[in-house]
């Protein structure tokens, strides 16, 4: 700590920082004694957590732009992918970030990401300490981050222990604690900065402030970053009208520049639990109307009043955890109880998968993707569905169980499937092949829901990804070069 505060204290006597280092890079990384044997610093690699830091800090930079509105799944940088359905980050609340380390193992095999409260460190005013704290959190996180989605780095090899961070700054107004004054609005605008510069996964931005702050913020993001936007506003603690609603979720849109909307809002009367779920699909069908970017919503209401929203939120919920000794905001649940009160009231139906094949008893689907249920703790199976034909499928009970979500799909079958699905992708159109069958429920023109048998392929991202990772900005280089 003490060469990190010596460090800073030359850099800021020399105002090399300002005027010299933050314009002219894009990253920031805090090296103290890693790489210093002492007898309480002992360890086999002690480059190993700073290379770990830089190879995570270098794929991030290399990763493609993310475009609000797009729910890919396959693309390695989208809000579907770190905002998807069931998805939870845990909200830390601790002033001294160290203080979570007991906590860490339980709480990292519950949720897909953490929220880094900046607001409510003791540290938030020196930016290296700061920094120095996320990097711990994330070094911390390493060995128990299960859940987290893959990371590509430019080698090629894949970093499977990154867990996602969203970077928050919450102002007092907003249910935070930093100052909201015109200097502490400006400094915060420097955090965020800051958020962008460590490379994070989502970064949390309130859609209240200076506009021309939030613009130059958000450009910055957009010609710099890969980091997802969350426009965010709390309402607190006044009851708001649908419509003021549904503003503050367009609002949180950011101009169609936001990859995700999160609103919080205040009820007096608990008949209104599910005004934030309402008014942010409002806000999705008029985006949707308008031809704008429909983002993912997170749809709060504050407190103990509110905890049913938190159940039917889709995405990305905020969260406790049960080891903690305390909630960050009142009325938190933790992603045990969401998902038990999920399946108590109806809205996460365990649904049946499987792999279609003929001869198949060798694969190991059944297996991996039953691993990532369990983990993910979703109380759905994977199973073999081994027929000579597919139409012997179609008419088998699974095919027509209500419970039926999809399946994946293997020789000898891939091209006969394409005459039982109710809708072809692009790409199964293109390749004349289907590998993956997906069931959606679409309302009907008379209001009822029906089922929707939706076929893709996929296979040709296997082969297109890697190549693109490894020879797409070369081949980009190329081109530009040739004129």
């Amino acid at each position: 700590a003490s060469r990190m505060s010596d460090a800073s204290s030359v850099l800021k006597s020399l105002e090399l920082e300002p005027t010299v280092f933050l314009p002219n890079t894009d990253f920031e990384l805090v090296v103290t004694d890693e790489g210093v044997c002492t007898p309480r610093n002992i360890r086999l690699n002690p480059w190993e957590e700073i290379e770990w830091d830089l190879n995570r800090l270098v794929s991030r930079a290399m990763l493609p732009p993310a475009t609000p509105g797009d729910m890919d799944i396959l693309n390695p940088n989208t809000a579907e992918l770190t905002m998807g359905k069931h998805t939870y980050f845990l909200s830390l609340s601790f002033p001294q970030i160290e203080s979570v380390e007991p906590y860490l193992p339980a709480m990292c095999a519950d949720v897909d990401a953490m929220e880094f409260r900046s607001d409510l460190l003791d540290c938030r005013e020196d930016r290296f300490a700061l920094l120095r704290s996320l990097q711990w959190l994330r070094r911390r996180c390493r060995p128990h981050a299960v859940r987290a989605p893959g990371l590509t780095s430019p080698s090629g090899s894949v970093l499977d222990d990154v867990m996602p961070v969203v970077f928050t700054v919450r102002t007092a107004h907003q249910a935070g604690t930093w100052p909201d004054d015109e200097n502490g609005v400006a400094k915060m605008f420097d955090l965020l900065e800051l958020g962008l510069r460590s490379g994070v996964e989502v970064l949390d931005v309130e859609s209240a402030w200076d506009p021309v702050r939030t613009d130059a913020i958000l450009s910055m993001a957009e010609d710099r970053y890969s980091s997802l936007i969350l426009g965010s506003h709390h309402k607190v603690p006044d009851e708001v009208s649908m419509e003021k609603a549904v503003g503050y979720f367009r609002h949180c849109h950011l101009s169609g520049r936001a990859h995700g909307a999160k609103v919080v809002l205040s009820i007096d009367d608990e008949e209104n639990d599910t005004m934030a779920d309402d008014a942010g699909k409002i806000a999705q069908s008029l985006c949707r109307a308008e031809g704008k970017p429909v983002v993912p919503n997170i749809s709060l209401i504050l407190g103990e009043i509110g905890q049913y929203s938190r159940i039917i939120n889709e995405r990305f919920t905020p969260v406790t955890h049960e080891s903690l000794p305390s909630v960050a905001a009142p009325g938190q649940l933790s992603a045990k109880q969401i998902l038990q009160q999920k399946l108590d009231c109806g809205h996460l139906e365990p649904c049946k998968y499987a792999i279609l094949g003929h001869n198949i008893a060798y694969s190991l689907s059944p297996v991996m993707h039953n691993a990532a249920f369990k983990t993910t703790q979703l109380p759905h199976d994977y199973g073999r569905a081994d027929y000579e034909t597919v139409e012997e499928f179609v008419n088998s009970d699974l095919w027509n169980d209500p419970s039926f979500g999809g399946c994946s799909v293997t020789i000898p079958h891939k091209q006969s499937m394409m005459r039982y699905v109710d809708r072809l992708s692009d790409s199964a159109k293109a390749i004349g092949a289907v590998n993956t069958v997906i069931v959606q429920l679409e309302k009907d023109f008379d209001g009822s829901m029906r089922r929707v048998v939706v076929g893709d392929n996929t296979d040709w991202r296997g082969i297109y990804n890697p190549l693109d990772r490894r020879l797409g900005s070369a081949a980009a280089g190329d081109g530009e070069k040739n004129g």
